[in-house]
């Protein structure tokens, strides 16, 4: 199985990293209930700058037109706006994965 990976890196003032995270709440509810959803993750990456927090959202969807659908839809550009307000910086990186492999197995 592949799906379409978006891989979202969002920079933000120390001060509001916890502004940032409770604004992802509503926008992963709205992802969860999407059609082509498969999973999502959050973390956060280390910084070289101490007064920054960088964070990294991974969703995976079935595939790039579902992906497309929901993140130019109204109900997703109303529900990110709270990130909008809070981060100094973002970049977004599509990609694809395969199956993962299992233990001992190599995919080609």
């Amino acid at each position: 199985m592949t799906v379409l990976r978006a891989t979202i890196t969002m920079t933000v003032a120390r001060p509001d990293a916890t502004r940032l995270l409770e604004g992802l709440r509503p926008v992963f509810a709205l992802a969860v209930q999407s059609p082509g959803f498969v999973r999502q993750c959050i973390t956060r990456a280390v910084s070289a700058d101490p007064d920054m927090c960088v964070f990294v959202v991974i969703s995976d969807w079935a595939d790039e037109g579902c992906f497309h659908a929901f993140e130019r839809s109204r109900k997703q550009d109303v529900a990110t706006a709270a990130l909008r307000a809070v981060r100094t910086s973002s970049d977004m990186q599509l990609s694809t994965v395969n199956e993962p492999a299992r233990t001992g197995q190599v995919i080609a």
